[in-house]
C-alpha cells in the first residue's frame, strides 16, 4: 500500500510519534516540576509529592492507551 496504513487503526509513523510525545511530555512535567520544587525549596524531599503522582498519571495513561493501539496495530 502506498500510503502505509495496514488497518484502521492508523499508520506506523503515528505510532512513533505518539511515543515520541509521550518522551517529550514526561521530560517536560520532570523539568517544570524540578524547577518547581527548586523556586519553593523543596528540591532535597526523596518522595514524590500529591502533586507529582497526579502529573504522572496522564502519561501513564496514555502510555497504556498507545501499547494498547499498539498490540491491536500487531495483532491483525
Amino acid at each position: 500500500m502506498s500510503d502505509n496504513i495496514p488497518d484502521s487503526f492508523g499508520n506506523k509513523y503515528q505510532l512513533f510519534l505518539w511515543e515520541l510525545l509521550i518522551l517529550i511530555m514526561g521530560e517536560s512535567i520532570i523539568l517544570i516540576e524540578k524547577n518547581w520544587r527548586v523556586k519553593n525549596k523543596l528540591d532535597n524531599l526523596p518522595e514524590l509529592l500529591p502533586r507529582e503522582y497526579r502529573l504522572l498519571a496522564v502519561p501513564v495513561v496514555i502510555i497504556i492507551m498507545a501499547g494498547f493501539i499498539m498490540f491491536q496495530q500487531i495483532s491483525v
